[in-house]
């Protein structure tokens, strides 16, 4: 029960100095032995920090401005419309 309860708190973020009080281990190598997760886990976490969201909105504001340098002066408005109605 101790593996499976350790790590499913891990799999959901429950910090590790919280799960080693309440399971009772005297130091921290003691709760990460008992902490299973699935090969790919660090992977799938490494994927949700920001890095590629920050490189994805680069992407899509160099599309937008290029867009927005190329566009009529009536497009421009339209576009401005649409931002003040939001």
């Amino acid at each position: 029960m101790r593996y499976t309860f350790v790590s499913v708190c891990a799999k959901a973020g429950v910090p590790a100095i919280l799960v080693q009080s309440i399971v009772g281990h005297g130091n921290p190598a003691m709760t990460a032995h008992y902490t299973r997760l699935p090969n790919d886990y660090r992977q799938q976490q490494i994927n949700k920090l920001s890095i590629g969201t920050m490189d994805q909105k680069a992407e899509l504001r160099k599309s937008i401005n290029e867009k927005l340098y190329n566009a009529t002066e009536e497009e421009l408005n339209q576009i401005l419309e649409i931002l003040n109605n939001k």
